[in-house]
């Protein structure tokens, strides 16, 4: 008799033991995050956007991300991408915050306008 035979026998309650009688017991599922019935967007959706940006005929319409570096450091990329030329600009910024990103992006607004 194999142990998995076993150890099925016990999670299937027919030895008389049960999984808490066991000295490692087996995990249960995790369970999935609902998505909140009562989220309110704070911003506009991407949706929405004119239809002029999603043909992609026109330059510096830029779509913006951000990629965290490490968890010790804090330091991630702020990911700049126009969406017909696919030109990218790349800062190294200090946190995720709201406030290193309008910082870096009024940076990079003065630098490149002149």
């Amino acid at each position: 008799m194999g142990i998995s035979t076993i150890y099925y026998w016990i999670h299937h309650e027919k030895l008389g033991v049960t999984k808490q009688d066991l000295l490692y017991p087996r995990k249960g599922k995790a369970n999935k995050k609902q998505a909140s019935p009562n989220f309110k967007s704070t911003g506009k959706s991407i949706e929405q956007r004119p239809e002029a940006i999603n043909l992609r005929l026109e330059n510096e319409h830029y779509e913006i991300d951000t990629v965290l570096l490490t968890r010790e450091k804090n330091y991630c990329l702020l990911v700049l991408t126009d969406r017909k030329s696919r030109h990218q600009i790349i800062p190294l910024i200090r946190n995720k915050s709201a406030e290193a990103v309008n910082q870096t992006l009024k940076l990079i607004l003065k630098t490149t306008s002149n």
